[in-house]
């Protein structure tokens, strides 16, 4: 029962301990829940907060799946890995990019129910120039909806009945920082939807430059000191 429906009922219940006592729990965990979205959201727009350095996509993967490991398991969840060998650095956050992947997940796993296959590839764009790593998440759940699936990445945009519409615009926020893609799809052969990230590789020390004149740090040298932490 969401908090507003609870406020609203308060008038006429309000002599029921125990619809008192639910409103209090309830009311404390959705201040909570509220008060660590907004911290994640300020996160997203402080820059010289969030420290950047080379590093192989695979390292805050993994940790995303050690993380999830036991809630996959309860689902019975099976996690295909597909991982090119010798993959090239990016430029990039591991926090940051940990929660692409949680949200990323926890979608599949939600939207898969109880058993379902979750494959993850990692590589490089075979019909570029070896200049992006391409990641895929594809499941083997319903897919998206037809209505939501154009406007998916969109701030409060979802079809989930207690969902706050915010999980893949932060994605979005988190990649794009990264000059990186990413988009969603339902597969050709309708057994799920698969999401596609593509982040650019790490070409030297000159892009800690580049990504501080982006997110307005200057001087130079003081950008790159803040981004590499």
């Amino acid at each position: 029962m969401a908090i507003k429906t609870l406020a609203e009922l308060l008038p006429d219940q309000y002599d029921d301990a125990e619809f008192r006592t639910t409103f209090a729990r309830i009311a404390l965990q959705e201040v909570d829940r509220i008060d660590n979205l907004v911290r994640r959201l300020r996160g997203l727009k402080t820059s010289a907060t969030i420290q950047m350095q080379p590093l192989n996509i695979v390292t805050p993967l993994e940790s995303t799946l050690e993380l999830l490991s036991g809630e996959l398991q309860k689902r019975y969840i099976e996690v295909t890995r597909q991982y090119e060998p010798s993959l090239p650095q990016i430029i990039g956050s591991a926090d940051q990019l940990k929660q692409v992947f949680l949200n990323i997940c926890l979608n599949s796993a939600e939207a898969m129910g109880q058993s379902g296959d979750l494959t993850i590839t990692v590589g490089v764009d075979p019909d570029g120039e070896q200049s992006e790593v391409v990641m895929t998440f594809a499941d083997t759940g319903p897919g998206i909806d037809e209505d939501v699936i154009e406007t998916i990445f969109e701030a409060f945009v979802t079809s989930k009945n207690d969902g706050s519409g915010l999980g893949m615009a932060i994605c979005k926020d988190i990649v794009g920082l990264h000059r990186g893609t990413i988009c969603a799809a339902n597969r050709s052969d309708g057994s799920g939807a698969i999401f596609t990230i593509r982040l650019p590789v790490y070409q030297g020390d000159s892009q800690y430059e580049s990504l501080a004149s982006d997110h307005g740090l200057t001087p130079a040298t003081h950008a790159v000191s803040e981004f590499a932490g």
